[in-house]
């Protein structure tokens, strides 16, 4: 079980890792598309950064599976082994759960279907979600059919970017506890184990002589 957990872990590792790059090359590469309009139909740039939208979602919806399976089989190895390191890895799983949870729940907040501009500049390109934030260019931003500001834009952007960041981290502190701590404690099980028998060994030899 314990190796089973390592595995969870390393896998919500790299599931975070993914939401991530995607997260960060839609930060400066987002374009919005018209729902159910066939790929042929777009630009290449376009069509680039659907299927990196789609990466994003299957990415952070596989974090959050990862996630909650790494959390229970740390419960059930810290209730076998009882070793604070595993109680440690619980608690990190179950950040890198709500820090999924962050990505999932803010990714349709990021998406913007237009920008209102104070003014339009020739040769203006605006793309990425970092285009929202351009506050001396973007009045409001236009989400979901509902005008929001760039101030609230910035706050749900800047969640949506931390929630992998934090699943991250989480999953590496995880991961360190265990294997680094779990290796010196069982170096010295092993050191205890062997001088138990040295001084087993020693006594019989004394009563032997």
């Amino acid at each position: 079980m314990r190796w089973v957990s390592v595995g969870l872990l390393v896998a919500t590792g790299l599931a975070a890792a993914a939401t991530l790059v995607s997260t960060g090359w839609l930060y400066g590469q987002y374009r919005p598309h018209a729902p159910g309009v066939e790929p042929w139909l777009l630009t290449a740039a376009d069509r680039s950064a659907l299927e990196w939208i789609h990466r994003e979602d299957r990415a952070s919806a596989a974090l959050l599976v990862l996630a909650g399976l790494s959390a229970v089989a740390c419960l059930l190895t810290a209730l076998v082994v009882r070793r604070w390191s595993w109680f440690v890895a619980l608690a990190a799983s179950l950040v890198a759960v709500g820090g999924a949870l962050l990505s999932i729940a803010t990714t349709a907040s990021v998406r913007w279907q237009q920008l209102a501009l104070w003014a339009v500049t020739t040769g203006t390109d605006l793309k990425g979600y970092e285009a929202a934030t351009r506050t001396p260019l973007v009045r409001f931003v236009i989400v979901d059919g509902r005008e929001v500001s760039t101030t609230d834009y910035e706050v749900n952007l800047v969640l949506h970017v931390l929630g992998p960041v934090v699943a991250l981290v989480a999953t590496v502190v995880a991961g360190v506890v265990v294997l680094v701590w779990g290796s010196r404690r069982g170096q010295e099980v092993i050191r205890r184990t062997n001088a138990t028998s040295s001084a087993t060994a020693s006594t019989a030899s004394g009563k032997a002589g």
